[in-house]
């Protein structure tokens, strides 16, 4: 569900918390989410060079077979390497991934 919530979610949060329980909203378990997610990610791992290009490229806005045919890998190659940037840096979204870039100076803002 998008948008505001509505009556009966106030309502089922009502019930929630007179129950005596902890009641969190969608968005709320979503940060929650991205908090522990942030926190399991391997920073003690660094970087490989393909990663560190994969995460380049990201950044600038590149697609997939873009990057791909940049470093003459496939895509699959692409996305994988991706999934373990998101593994080691805690960086789930593309728009996560970007901001890790421009923070640590990987590309201009």
């Amino acid at each position: 569900m998008v948008g505001s919530p509505g009556p009966k979610d106030d309502l089922r949060a009502f019930r929630v918390v007179f129950d005596g329980k902890i009641y969190l909203s969608r968005a709320a378990v979503g940060a929650v989410c991205d908090a522990l997610s942030d926190r399991s990610a391997d920073k003690t791992a660094p970087l490989t060079d393909r990663e560190l290009a994969v995460l380049r490229g990201v950044a600038e806005g590149q697609s997939y077979k873009e990057i791909a045919e940049a470093l003459k890998l496939s895509v699959k190659s692409v996305e994988t390497y991706r999934a373990r940037l998101a593994r080691k840096i805690g960086c789930s979204t593309r728009a996560k991934l970007i901001r890790y870039a421009v923070r640590n100076g990987m590309v201009a803002p």
